[in-house]
């Protein structure tokens, strides 16, 4: 699926990185749907490096997969320490990340069952789209939209109330009319939103 779909990006949501850390720093052969066989050496990049303040961590690795007769193919791939089930904290790291990935790529996104973290991560995505194009966003409405193509898509109100906080952080930061101090008041108010609901 990655080589035939041209993923050239993968999120990989998890908190056991221990458990896939010699999947993804040795080479190794796979077979694709139709048998063909590609290699895929791995490299681990370090640590994915925020420019803003965040509690996210992320590691960053290059994949370049080799298939006889087919041209190499290179995919970026960051592994996202997010437990199944939790919410993020409201900063601005996976938006950072999201942008850093870009709207043109084609994104693989792996969770566990593509529900509850994928679900957040993909309305977070609908979201900072719309902000950056200036369209309104209703966060419930796009759920309902999300949960129409994937059942079960945010699974906690949690997850929910962490891609609001975000979303509002994200939309703040694009403002150009506020000034320093208002802008971190707004952040403030948000963040203990965020904690009265948890």
């Amino acid at each position: 699926m990655v080589w035939q779909e041209k993923v050239n990006c993968i999120l990989f949501l998890g908190h056991r990185w221990d458990m896939y850390t010699d999947m993804f720093t040795e080479n190794f052969v796979v077979p694709d749907l139709s048998g063909t066989p590609y290699t895929v050496e791995a490299e681990f990049s370090g640590k994915f490096n925020f420019a803003h303040e965040t509690s996210l961590k992320v590691r960053a690795h290059s994949l370049l997969m080799r298939r006889e007769g087919s041209n190499p193919h290179s995919i970026n791939m960051f592994k996202v320490d997010w437990r199944d089930g939790e919410g993020f904290k409201p900063d601005l790291g996976l938006c950072e990340l999201l942008v850093y990935i870009g709207e043109e790529r084609t994104v693989l996104i792996h969770g566990e069952a593509g529900r509850g973290r994928t679900g957040t991560l993909m309305l977070l995505r609908m979201g900072m789209t719309a902000i950056d194009h200036g369209i309104p966003f209703d966060p419930k409405e796009q759920l309902r939209e999300l949960r129409a193509a994937r059942a079960g898509a945010v699974e906690k109100k949690e997850q929910f109330a962490s891609c609001q906080a975000a979303l509002h952080l994200y939309h703040l930061q694009t403002q150009t009319d506020i000034s320093e101090k208002d802008l971190e008041e707004a952040r403030g108010e948000v963040v203990r939103a965020w904690h009265r609901f948890r």
